[in-house]
């Protein structure tokens, strides 16, 4: 029996000492998230909570992760705005500060306040919807239209054949509606996900400290380490390394590419429903004595394949070239296009090319812009627009 008691007394003195190492650990960790909250802007950096929206698709938690109550990554919603800006994650900021995303941006550059209506995932479909439900209460004197040519015409299908929250639009077409159940919402993709990427999701919606670690730039470090290991297999990254500033940069031309191919019927009718969702928006603006204009977003691996021509044996460089001509072709439909109907655009393709010493991208395999890519299309906007 004393065996017994002295073998629980150890046991009872090991979890003792492991208590005492984790309040040591939670601790601090707790006062540094403390702190962190106290001296950083959380909307920079927690990710917010998801809803689904039957008009939308998904949505952002009204207040989640400071953004604000309508959803969206500002202070507030103010009563009016002179400028509101429309996108995806391209427009939200993606990869940077609030503060930094391009319509932040020009809003400094020009001294006219812009109101950032824009979320990950959407597409024309969902901006028409935006304009329609939120931008004209703002009563704004010009909308931006963020059109990021990497997946928009995809978002456009995904929005009629997916989510089916504009059906009118909706061809009977079996080549369209088989390929549907391959797409999932982010709302979906959440419930589908596995316990790691829950976990990892909790504490990038819920820690500041987790995001600091993921997102400085030890952790962009290790995402470029990351991807130039996949590199190097079978995966469809491809790594450049400026060979006179040590600068890196990594690129994904296949699965771009997928999404600009106009041989995928799926691609051709979101080409087709893009300059419809365009046409619609120029209406809408038109009807509420609105200016409004498309900023041409291209995708990091157009930016960069003129310079990718000067690295022989680069990875999946024809993927890289097609994608080039593609994306040119796709670009060439939709401002043929925004002409006929007579909606301004600005096309930021050359600014950002020109920039590309400045390091205008992140490193890792990271599609989004940084701030200082941002703050190139704030400028090219307020150039082309004659804001500034």
């Amino acid at each position: 029996m004393d065996e017994i008691w002295g073998a629980l007394g150890c046991v009872g003195a090991v979890f003792g000492r492991l208590a005492m190492v984790l309040l040591a650990v939670i601790i601090p960790l707790v006062a540094l998230e403390a702190a962190a909250r106290f001296t950083l802007d959380p909307v920079d950096y927690l990710l917010p909570d998801l809803v689904h929206d039957e008009r939308l698709g998904h949505r952002v938690v009204s207040g989640s992760a400071y953004h604000d109550d309508w959803g969206f990554r500002n202070r507030a919603v103010p009563e009016t705005a002179s400028i509101v800006a429309i996108g995806d994650s391209m427009t939200y900021g993606w990869n940077a500060r609030a503060r930094d995303s391009w319509p932040a941006q020009l809003a400094r550059m020009t001294g006219t306040d812009v109101y950032n209506l824009a979320m990950g995932d959407y597409g024309p479909g969902q901006y028409l919807a935006l304009l329609e439900d939120y931008a004209v209460r703002l009563a704004p004197e010009r909308v931006l239209i963020g059109l990021y040519l990497g997946n928009d015409l995809v978002d456009s299908y995904k929005y009629v054949y997916v989510l089916g929250a504009d059906e009118e639009r909706r061809r009977d077409d079996p080549r369209l509606v088989a390929e549907a159940a391959e797409h999932q919402s982010p709302t979906d993709k959440l419930a589908d996900a596995d316990t790691l990427t829950r976990v990892r999701g909790w504490l990038a919606r819920n820690s500041i400290l987790y995001r600091l670690a993921t997102n400085s730039a030890l952790g962009g470090a290790a995402r470029l380490t990351e991807a130039r290991i996949i590199a190097r297999g079978s995966s469809p990254y491809s790594t450049l390394v400026d060979a006179s500033t040590g600068r890196a940069v990594t690129l994904d031309p296949v699965d771009r590419l997928a999404a600009l191919d106009l041989s995928d019927p799926r691609v051709a009718e979101g080409l087709e429903l893009t300059n419809k969702y365009l046409t619609a928006i120029n209406l809408t603006c038109r009807e509420h004595n609105i200016d409004c204009a498309v900023v041409l977003i291209p995708t990091k691996e157009r930016v960069y394949a003129e310079t990718a021509t000067r690295y022989p044996g680069l990875k999946n460089a024809d993927a890289l070239q097609r994608l080039a001509v593609e994306e040119q072709a796709i670009q060439d439909t939709i401002t043929a296009h925004l002409d006929d109907i007579g909606m301004p655009y600005v096309d930021t393709l050359h600014a950002l090319r020109t920039t590309i010493p400045d390091g205008v991208y992140s490193a890792n395999q990271d599609i989004h812009p940084n701030s200082d890519g941002y703050g190139v299309i704030a400028d090219e906007v307020a150039r082309v627009l004659g804001l500034d």
